[in-house]
């Protein structure tokens, strides 16, 4: 028989090993199997037939051969295809870093496609809550509906910890690997309290990390809190998104809340309910999961954790919650893959991108650049929809925006920055990037900013820290820019309107915080006020001479550090530099005075 390479080209083969053909071309030349299993059964002079394990057994010999071939296709079509890159050197290198876009349903957005995502989509196995998503010729050449696969997976899938490993010792210094031993039981609050976590969490965190199905969730609420017994038949998915509710209620509440309504301080509680959320995460095996619940739960974990202190270990968890979700198939759109109904791809599009955006936030925290454009993904952006738009019960249905405010519409906005910093973190010239943010500025306007007034707090909370992250999107543009083109240096007029505009963010956040509107949010106010603004007004403060801006920066400066006693409650990753730059800064007023 003729080799592969051969057969695929359909050219004549010398069947010399290597062959003639494939040493011209320097391709590995691999000869199929001659084995071939015969569709009769074999006749013995016993007369016995074969059993049916042996039949399964050529069967399934047959497909890998099959699919071993397809192997060899694939690595010489690579192969071929470096080559034909090789030749075509001469040409514009740059075309698959191309972006392009697409038109959105309502206006345009602009959408990346990069070109590190793979053209051919792999396989999305889905049975009963777990997914997981397959790639390469071998795997994804095996039948959907092969029962061998769906072993494989359901063997996998069935892997967990034993029930008496618990996982985690209090405070992330264990986690996720110490075990210890925890009555979880005994940590689940009174039925009222649940209620009251659940009600704190609709109102506060929902919002901010639009991750759930709220009536969903609502119905295992309700279960939980009527029947007692509920609670000890939980799964470890959703006994660990319980607790991760519980978590993230008691991170937005204040001392005086949660001694009312739970009989204990915020540090008690919060202690309490990460433990437990560690804990019930490291038995639901979140670090091999395929279940999408136990990704939500860990989701929200990461999201508390980053909004509570710890930006650090977020920022090298999200990687981890990254792998989990590009096992099951979130980086590509639900679109792909026709045996997902239009609830589950519309979820799995707003865990994904919240997960883009805490990734983002991380890094951002840890001064850390590119995490927006180093993820391949072509997920689309969720819909401007409440939850009272999406059924579970109905396979397919079509979605359309709302327009004006939802359910969605403040993780949007994030999102749509979000998706413009991958733009602008390309390689395009400082004008095309200035276009970039301009067309976002004003659709966040016209979509969502313009309905914002009439909104309530949390909308009006929106306006402002989209206002804030936009003035700080100018600030990274001009500020990358010239880092990366060192023969480009700010000009002084440039340098004066950054630094004003640094000091105007310190100052909105500022009176966010010092605003009544604000008060149930003033947990998450200081973590929108970005360490990068306070670096940026703090170094100019230590080349600038005494003006009336330099003492208007002062007092800003001042009056932000007063309000946190010190940069310990910044980010722990970076609270040490900042000190040294409020000593350097400092010590120039001192010599300026």
């Amino acid at each position: 028989k003729a080799c592969i390479p051969c057969h695929d080209r359909k050219v004549k083969c010398d069947k010399q090993s290597p062959c003639a053909n494939c040493q011209k071309l320097q391709l590995d030349c691999i000869f199929p199997s001659p084995f071939r299993p015969s569709s009769r059964q074999p006749k013995g002079n016993t007369g016995e037939k074969s059993t049916e394990s042996e039949a399964e057994l050529l069967a399934r010999i047959e497909k890998l051969e099959v699919a071993v071939e397809d192997l060899g296709a694939l690595k010489n079509e690579v192969l071929r295809s470096r080559k034909r890159r090789k030749r075509a050197n001469s040409g514009d290198s740059d075309d698959e870093d191309d972006l392009s876009y697409e038109e959105g349903e309502l206006g345009r957005r602009d959408t990346e496609i990069t070109s590190g995502i793979d053209q051919e989509v792999g396989k999305l196995i889905v049975d009963e809550g777990k997914s997981r998503y397959i790639t390469g010729g071998f795997w994804a050449s095996l039948d959907e509906d092969d029962k061998d696969l769906h072993v494989v997976f359901d063997r996998q899938a069935g892997a967990e910890v034993n029930d008496d490993r618990s996982s985690f010792e209090s405070g992330h210094h264990g986690f996720p690997f110490s075990p210890t031993n925890l009555n979880l039981y005994s940590l689940h609050p009174s039925p009222d309290q649940i209620r009251l976590l659940w009600e704190i969490f609709v109102k506060r965190i929902d919002p901010l990390a639009k991750i759930l199905h709220k009536p969903t969730v609502t119905t295992i609420i309700t279960r939980i809190t009527e029947d007692p017994e509920a609670l000890e038949k939980l799964d470890k998915g959703k006994e660990a998104l319980i607790f991760a509710i519980y978590f993230s209620a008691a991170t937005s509440m204040t001392d005086e809340e949660l001694e009312e309504g739970m009989g204990s301080n915020k540090k008690t509680m919060m202690a309490r309910y990460r433990q437990a959320a560690e804990n019930t995460l490291m038995n639901a095996n979140f670090l091999s999961t395929q279940e999408f619940v136990t990704l939500q739960a860990f989701l929200l974990y990461l999201a508390c954790v980053r909004w509570s202190e710890d930006t650090r270990m977020v920022w090298t968890l999200t990687g981890l919650a990254i792998r989990i979700a590009q096992s099951l198939g979130l980086h590509r759109d639900g679109e792909h893959f026709p045996e997902l109904s239009s609830f589950d791809k519309e979820m799995r599009r707003r865990v994904w991108w919240q997960l883009h955006y805490l990734n983002c936030a991380a890094s951002d925290d840890q001064g850390s650049d590119g995490a927006s454009a180093c993820l391949n993904f072509d997920t689309k952006m969720p819909s401007n929809v409440n939850d009272s738009d999406l059924d579970p019960n109905t396979y397919q249905y079509s979605l359309e925006d709302r327009d004006g405010l939802s359910d969605m519409t403040f993780c949007l906005i994030r999102y749509e920055m979000m998706q413009t910093r991958r733009l602008i973190e390309g390689n395009r010239s400082i004008a095309e990037k200035e276009n970039f943010l301009k067309a976002c500025y004003e659709r966040l306007e016209t979509k969502y900013l313009v309905y914002c007034h009439h909104g309530g707090t949390l909308y009006w909370l929106a306006e402002n820290i989209a206002r804030m992250a936009m003035a700080k999107e100018w600030l990274l543009l001009y500020h990358d820019q010239s880092r990366l083109d060192r023969s480009r240096k700010l000009s002084r007029e440039m340098k004066d309107r950054l630094f004003l505009t640094n000091i105007q963010i310190i100052e909105r956040s500022i009176q966010l915080e010092l605003d009544p509107r604000a008060a149930e949010w003033k947990w998450l106010i200081p973590r929108s006020h970005q360490w990068l603004p306070m670096v940026f007004v703090l170094a100019e403060l230590c080349v600038r001479s005494k003006c009336d801006v330099v003492d208007r920066a002062w007092r800003t400066v001042e009056t932000s550090y007063s309000q946190r006693t010190g940069f310990e409650e910044w980010n722990s990753g970076n609270s040490a530099f900042l000190r040294k730059l409020m000593e350097k800064a400092r010590a120039k007023r001192e010599t300026d005075l």
